[in-house]
């Protein structure tokens, strides 16, 4: 049976057991699989959103708010450059679901609109609500992960 020094200056020694170090993404050392999909997720939505606002708005449901939209496409990119380079990408997954409540919110005001299709806005809702959850699971294991 192999051995498994401590090392401080070697960050992968932290995650003690090979069964540890699997789930731990190449990308980067300190986050889980999750954590690393997630941030890449993050980027991907936010250059969608910063790249084609007008088409994110009209397959979402919502009014066309251009400004906006590139706005929270940047919130998204920091989200995602945080987790995938943070030596605690908890703290960043709880910022995504910061984020995912403040959408929610804007996805409220937007049924008031007159500018909307309640079909897409409640299907995107219900996503939204979806990742929500699963942004706040991926940041509750990640934090036990990182330890107090």
């Amino acid at each position: 049976m192999e051995k498994w020094s401590t090392n401080p200056d070697n960050p992968l020694e932290k995650f003690g057991s090979p069964l540890k170090r699997a789930s731990r993404s190449i990308n980067n050392p300190y986050a889980t699989s999750l954590t690393t999909a997630l941030g890449w997720v993050s980027i991907g939505l936010g250059l969608t959103q910063i790249l084609a606002p007008r088409q994110l708005a009209e397959a979402i449901g919502v009014s066309d708010h251009p400004t906006m939209m590139r706005s929270l496409g940047l919130r998204e990119i920091t989200a995602g450059v945080g987790i995938l380079a943070s030596r605690e990408p908890s703290h960043w997954l709880w910022a995504r679901v910061a984020g995912d409540a403040m959408d929610l919110a804007l996805l409220g005001a937007a049924f008031k609109a007159d500018k909307r299709d309640g079909a897409r806005l409640s299907t995107t809702t219900a996503m939204i609500a979806a990742i929500a959850a699963l942004d706040a699971l991926a940041a509750l294991r990640q934090g036990n992960e990182e330890g107090p």
